[in-house]
């Protein structure tokens, strides 16, 4: 492609390209990189190094304070440096280049990825024109916006900002400045309509509807405000999404979890453009913060970089701490506070316990199935952390724990294993090996004491069993049960799986990370087995995890699922169900789709009540399942 000229006629400064990335790219951008380059001084080569700080010299660089004179400038701590040689750069070709060639010797692989899809695509790699200081002219604004989206398409893992100016040193091109792309045809010129109005006669008969003219543009710049308030508030909700799937290591680390933002949380329109730009903010913050996280690999230069990731560290939390009043979601707006059990473990996490432990009755309730009053008991208010009505608290089931705590255990043979102890909410779990007396025998007492310890939570299990946990053990319809439960006044139904949601986001950032598509059902879903569906997240957040990590052989994936929640897994999609149900099973992340080929999920058709389906797919990159979709399962064809 031809390069194109400015109106001037000449080609492109250096320097220029700061303007273009404030134009085209993030605002805070070219501040950036100047930071990127003057941190990793040390890990430069030789030749580029030189030329840098021979740069820095020569641009009459100054420091404020008398701690550097200007032989040594170059030699300036990065916080000291970074400011001076950014202002310096606006007016100075010859350190634009050498800040920019520097840039370019730490992103070797950006670069070289930038190389092959220009050359891919017929476009030059000449570079910018080093004898002349200058680029070799301007993109034409649609080839270059192909060209940057198409990259970003095909390729993930680097940073946006960074594929914008790679594309503009490899080509030698920059993109039109903003004024030459507008259609002046296109301006609306409310200057020269105020002159018109001016230079009117007060006679003139066109007043006789000035003012019917005046309430038309009232309402419609109140009605524009409108409309770029909800464009706010949209954009807002993608601009977080976007930051949590870039930057949720980061965030963390720093002990800030923002998944929640966004997505679920009711954002008020009046708040939003002041909310953007803060968010904004936030994600300048955390692209500054990424490069230095790490420990440098020299003690000089990690001197330097401990400095300025304090100050980033401390800026993001205290934009996080600021946002989140207005953009975490509401726990009674949206979602329920609700106590949690402590840990989820899969089948594959619980380990034979070497001696008897201690399960408080609180740990054996399931936390999303209402409770079922015994016989003759009340109900207490439920308080932050209570799982049961304040008698259980004292209930015979947890003295015979204390009593069977204080036996001595003595020994354990492997082939006398103890009748299985069935807890009502956590997974089954194999009890201690039977103690042995002195001959090798069985120890009676110990035996004699578990087995009764078994009937007597299974008394209780059967007092509290919601009709979903029968279903799923085969018992019987216990819909007369379900009623009286009804009459008598228990906890009313919660909103389970939005409940869950929010558990397993806080529960596993790392692992999981919820991108749900528009036809999502959350709020409201009426599927009846929550704690299924956490299961069911938290075996996608361990075992699948491992399984993609290379830790288990993925053919047993199915049956393990099925053994940890009576779910089954697939990961055999047809073109015909994505044909059909694009909106569920495709997803657009920073441009790029994704086919959630893999779903998990019970039941089939269209009762809500009894069948689901969660579809996602694998990030390999970040080692994590991003979750697509929840909801009915898909209209036609197997799941």
């Amino acid at each position: 492609m031809a390069s194109q000229t400015s109106a001037s006629g000449h080609p492109p400064s250096l320097s220029s390209c700061l303007t273009a990335a404030q134009e085209w790219l993030h605002e805070d951008y070219a501040a950036s990189i100047v930071w990127q380059v003057l941190d990793a001084r040390e890990q430069l080569p030789a030749e580029i190094k030189r030329a840098l700080d021979a740069a820095i010299r020569s641009s009459s660089v100054k420091v404020p304070g008398a701690a550097f004179q200007l032989q040594d400038v170059q030699d300036a701590p990065t916080h000291h440096l970074h400011t001076p040689v950014f202002r310096k750069m606006q007016v100075s070709d010859e350190l634009t280049e050498a800040v920019l060639r520097a840039w370019v010797a730490i992103q070797g692989q950006l670069y070289e990825s930038v190389v092959q899809h220009l050359q891919w695509n017929d476009e030059p790699t000449y570079g910018p024109d080093r004898q002349e200081r200058t680029f070799r002219g301007y993109w034409d604004v649609r080839d270059w916006q192909t060209n940057f989206n198409q990259f970003l398409a095909d390729r993930t893992g680097f940073d946006q900002n960074d594929v914008g100016l790679m594309l503009w040193y490899v080509s030698g091109k920059l993109p039109p400045p903003i004024a030459e792309v507008e259609d002046p045809s296109d301006r609306v010129d409310f200057e020269r309509w105020r002159e018109l109005l001016l230079a009117l006669s007060p006679d003139a008969p066109q007043w006789e509807n000035a003012l019917l003219f005046a309430d038309a543009i009232s309402e419609i710049v109140d009605e524009k405000e409108r409309q770029r308030a909800r464009n706010a508030v949209n954009q807002l909700k993608t601009k977080l999404e976007d930051i949590w799937l870039e930057y949720s290591d980061e965030l963390i680390y720093l002990e800030k979890n923002i998944g929640l933002w966004g997505s679920r949380s009711k954002i008020q329109p009046e708040v939003a453009l002041q909310t953007l730009a803060e968010v904004n903010n936030l994600e300048s913050l955390l692209s500054q913060y990424r490069p230095i996280r790490d420990q440098a690999q020299s003690r000089s230069v990690e001197t330097t970089r401990a400095g300025r990731r304090a100050e980033l560290e401390a800026e993001i939390i205290s934009t996080v701490n600021e946002l989140e009043p207005i953009l975490a979601p509401s726990g009674e707006a949206e979602f329920l506070d609700l106590p949690v059990m402590d840990s989820i473990k899969s089948l594959e996490d619980v380990e034979p316990a070497d001696t008897v432990e201690s399960v408080g009755a609180a740990d054996s309730i399931d936390a999303f199935a209402p409770v079922v009053p015994v016989e003759n008991e009340t109900l207490q208010p439920v308080e932050e952390g209570d799982f049961l009505p304040a008698s259980f608290e004292e209930s015979e089931i947890e003295a015979a724990f204390e009593e069977l705590l204080d036996i001595e255990v003595t020994g354990c043979d492997e082939e006398d294993v103890l009748p299985e102890v069935q807890l009502p909410s956590l997974d089954p779990y194999q009890g201690p090996a039977s103690e042995v007396d002195e001959d090798g025998g069985v120890n009676a007492s110990i035996l004699a004491g578990l087995q009764s310890l078994q009937q007597d939570l299974e008394q209780l299990r059967a007092q509290l069993v919601t009709p979903a946990d029968e279903r799923a053990e085969g018992g019987t319809n216990s819909a007369g049960k379900a009623g009286q439960v009804e009459e008598d006044g228990a906890l009313p139904a919660i909103d389970g799986m939005a409940a869950v949601v929010k558990e397993a986001e806080e529960r596993f950032p790392r692992q999981l990370m919820f991108r749900l598509s528009a036809e999502s059902w959350v709020l409201g879903n009426p599927y009846e087995d929550s704690q299924a569906v956490l299961d069911a997240l938290a075996w996608l957040a361990t075992t699948y995890v491992a399984a993609r990590s290379g830790d288990m052989d993925l053919a047993a994936m199915s049956d393990s699922l099925y053994r940890a929640c009576r779910w089954k897994y697939s990961n055999n999609q047809h073109d015909g169900i994505f044909f059909q149900n694009e909106g569920r099973y495709r997803m657009l992340v920073n441009g790029k789709a994704y086919s959630l080929n893999e779903t998990i999920g019970r039941g089939s058709g269209d009762d809500p009540v009894n069948a689901i389906r969660i579809a996602f797919y694998w990030d390999r990159q970040r080692e994590r399942v991003v979750i697509g979709y929840i909801g009915q399962p898909q209209l036609t064809g197997k799941g």
